[in-house]
């Protein structure tokens, strides 16, 4: 018998519970047990009245809803009831399934959170308090969307909502396990999966920006994701603990969603077994270095290559407004690997398909669901990270708020006026508040100081490019010409932050629901779509830079210093300049060991960019050849022979990383010289946009005065210290170190500690230390 929601009165307070519907009389008389007999019966919805129960009036809010959806009820009902009774009673109502019905807020209304402003802005306590007594009294544009993400991260760590009602209410066409699959359509569930949720088995299709000119957006086709973090961890044992854990994970899942133990274990090994075998077939097909990669073709005739995969209906259903066709051109990473995946959707059972693409959606929501679910994530993700505490309530939520809504934040902060404080608080206390608050740190000397910085950068390296004979004159003329006229942005253009317009806009297809969390997992997809979409459209520089600064998914660069090809142009995030990282007042040596870094690896990736776009001359790109390969994978050797490491087995993008930091700090060590030089000599940046009004004492560089703590290292030495720290921490060693590389494509901090000491002397010369094993490797870059 399903139960109900009632509404008593005790002790003169109104008070909400849920009970079996037959502990209800006449719609007007709630039954209780005694309190010895309360725990046991009130769980078991054929439980009937007996014995020492005792009866009071009460009203019914809801009936005929399931056990967990009435605990959902009651713990709105709750929290509710203190502000507006009627009002949260208006947003639930029972639906057929019964289930709770949803209530939308518009996509224009959006509210600065209290869990946004404790993470980003510095408070103390006491002044955090005061800011959340402010906002619960904000009313305007700017601000609802933000609290109301945050109001419902709270809800969501208290459901227990279960998978059954989330596959019947989301994945409907979907079988679990033995049901009839004589009606089931893979190519209609496919594209649903892709278009509605984001899930993105077997192939993964996104919109990025052309690595040729004109570096417009065009539709990229990749390989699918799979469950496990990196693709090498399917090459380890059955008996190896991620490997068991894996499995655990899943079988626990599967009994979670209501199947016998047994079949919950054979899923488990089917699923695993399965990706395991779309893994060994990419690895198998990357091993022809012939194979083309990044190559530039048609969508009819990717179809003809992976013709089991629905590829138009996909990206049509994704991107419905860019008119996409047959004779459009995508771009496709891999032609080899596609085909492959292509034949392993095509040789493989129904039953199995069905399992792999339930386990697919399932994974995505996994982190969302009740706590049952997210209970055995955790259990798997001690096996692959090592013990660890799951992080707390708060951090989950700001870590959500600011991954959906980065960029409305940052708006907020670098334009307080688009804040509007309610009319009932316009005291001239809230209005200093909110303005200490949001502009501290917000110095117009520190984007002059920066760009002294950047523009010197730029010009040293552009120097070794002109002085290194290696390379051909064509090459040589093009990235310098494009190092010539790259620009800096710092910040949100301005365009972007002066009109509150252009925030509301951008967040036109982000409608948060409040009451399920999880549904608003298809509303995120939707708003992320709309943006990639955007990029086949004419955006507007601000949209452009925008999209780079802000990245959407977690496949992207999350980094505070990006480059836009198309504008060639890098724009650095204002958080990279705010306290403690940066400020103008800092000794130069400490901010342009911080900011520096990021400028020369940004620059550097530019430039190889740049590399990128002058080789491709013909239409098809393969991938690298045998002799590029080979010296890669010396230097490699060369880096790490301190360690043990299968040269083999790193990823490219790991081997990159490395590199990229080795030389980026060598050259900020020789870059900051010559800065001190132009500094003492008071000569001008060149070909920069400093202000010509702007000079180096502005800033105290030619004095250099510091804290008498810090007097006791020269210019040179602070520099080294403070780029060593990046890689310094308290960690004992942990299994985790030698994984890392796969997980986060970047070697522990402690292993690149040791290789930047003994191959980057002008570290260890800095700081006069005596018998350091100096060794040199070959000049990847």
């Amino acid at each position: 018998m399903p139960f109900a929601v009632v509404n008593t009165v005790e002790k003169g307070q109104s008070m909400f519970c849920y009970c079996p519907e037959n502990w209800i009389e006449d719609d007007e008389v709630l039954w209780w047990p005694p309190r010895n007999l309360e725990k046991k019966v009130i769980m078991d919805d054929s439980s009937i009245r007996g014995e020492g129960w005792t009866n009071q009036s009460c009203e019914v809010k809801f009936r005929g809803v399931s056990r967990e959806s009435a605990m959902d009820i009651v713990g709105v009902l709750v929290r509710s009831n203190t502000d507006n009774e009627e009002e949260a009673e208006e947003e639930i109502s029972s639906d057929d399934n019964g289930g709770v019905a949803e209530n939308q807020i518009s996509g224009n209304d959006i509210l600065l959170s209290d869990s946004i402003l404790q993470s980003l802005v510095p408070v103390s306590k006491e002044d955090f308090q005061l800011l959340t007594e402010r906002v619960s009294n904000m009313e305007q544009k700017q601000d609802q969307m933000l609290k109301q993400i945050s109001e419902m991260m709270t809800m969501m760590h208290n459901l227990t909502k279960s998978h059954a009602d989330l596959l019947q209410e989301s994945a409907d066409g979907f079988w679990i396990l033995g049901d009839s699959l004589l009606v089931w359509d893979f190519r209609k569930q496919f594209v649903k999966l892709q278009s509605e949720y984001g899930v993105s088995p077997f192939v993964r299709i996104r919109v990025e920006n052309r690595k040729s000119a004109p570096h417009d957006g065009i539709i990229v086709i990749d390989e699918g994701e799979v469950s496990l973090p990196s693709k090498m961890f399917y090459r380890l044992s059955p008996r190896h603990e991620i490997i068991e854990g894996f499995k655990i994970l899943l079988r626990d899942v599967a009994i979670l969603m209501g199947v016998v133990h047994d079949r919950a274990k054979q899923f488990a090994e089917d699923i695993f077994n399965y990706e395991k075998r779309i893994v060994n077939t990419i690895n198998v097909t990357q091993q022809n270095d012939d194979r083309e990669i990044n190559r530039e073709i048609t969508l009819g005739s990717v179809m003809k290559i992976a013709p089991s995969l629905p590829l138009l209906d996909i990206i049509t259903t994704l991107y419905p407004n860019s008119r996409v066709t047959e004779n459009t051109i995508v771009l496709v990473r891999d032609l080899e690997v596609l085909r492959s995946m292509s034949i392993v959707v095509a040789t493989t059972d129904l039953q199995v398909l069905n399992m792999y693409l339930v386990w697919s959606l399932i994974r995505r929501y996994l982190p969302f669901i009740s706590r049952d679910y997210r209970i055995a994530a955790e259990e798997f993700e001690k096996k692959v990270y090592g013990f660890r505490e799951p992080p707390p309530k708060w951090y989950f939520c700001t870590k959500l708020v600011r991954d959906w809504m980065d960029f409305g934040v940052d708006a907020l902060r670098e334009n307080p006026q688009l804040i509007v404080v309610h009319q009932k608080d316009t005291t001239q206390e809230s209005k200093v508040f909110f303005s200490e608050k949001f502009t501290i740190d917000r110095d117009s000397q520190n984007d002059e100081l920066v760009k002294m910085i950047f523009y010197h950068l730029r010009n040293e390296l552009k120097e070794s490019v002109n002085g290194d004979g290696r390379i051909s004159d064509s090459l040589r003329t093009y990235i310098s010409d494009h190092l010539s006229a790259i620009a800096l942005q710092i910040g949100i253009p301005d365009d972007a932050t002066h009109r509150d317009e252009f925030v509301n806009n951008y967040y036109t297809d982000f409608t948060p629901q409040r009451l399920y969390f999880l549904n608003n997992l298809r509303h995120r997809w939707k708003f992320i779509k709309a943006r990639m979409e955007a990029k086949l459209t004419n955006q507007t520089r601000a949209e452009k830079l925008i999209d780079v600064l802000y990245p959407l998914t977690e496949e992207e660069d999350q980094r505070f210093v990006q480059f836009h090809p198309g504008l060639n142009t890098i724009v650095v995030s204002r958080k990279a300049l705010r306290r403690p990282y940066f400020h103008q007042n800092y000794p130069i040596s400490i901010n342009f060991a911080r900011i520096g870094k990021d400028f020369i690896q940004t620059i550097v990736h530019a430039i190889k960019f740049y590399q990128e776009s002058h080789s491709r001359v013909n239409t098809t790109y393969r991938s690298a050849s045998s002799a590029e390969n080979k010296i890669i994978n010396d230097a490699f050797k060369c880096y790490t022979k301190r360690f043990f490491y299968d040269k083999t087995s790193i990823p490219t993008e790991a081997k990159t990383k490395l590199y990229v930091d080795v030389e980026s700090n060598r050259i900020l060590v020789r870059a900051f010289k010559s800065f001190l030089r132009h500094a003492d000599q008071n000569s001008p940046i060149y070909d920069s946009t400093v202000a010509d009004s702007t000079t180096f004492d502005d800033f105290g560089l030619r004095n250099r005065l510091r804290q008498p703590g810090l007097r006791i290292y020269d210019e040179n030495q602070l520099l080294v210290l403070t780029q060593l720290q990046r890689y310094c921490g308290l960690e004992d060693p942990n299994a985790y170190d030698r994984i890392k590389v796969f997980m986060e494509m970047e070697f522990p901090r402690k292993e690149i500690f040791q290789i930047l000491w003994h191959f980057v002397p002008e570290l260890s010369n800095a700081l006069s230390c005596d018998h350091v094993d100096i060794e040199e490797c070959g000049d990847v870059l």
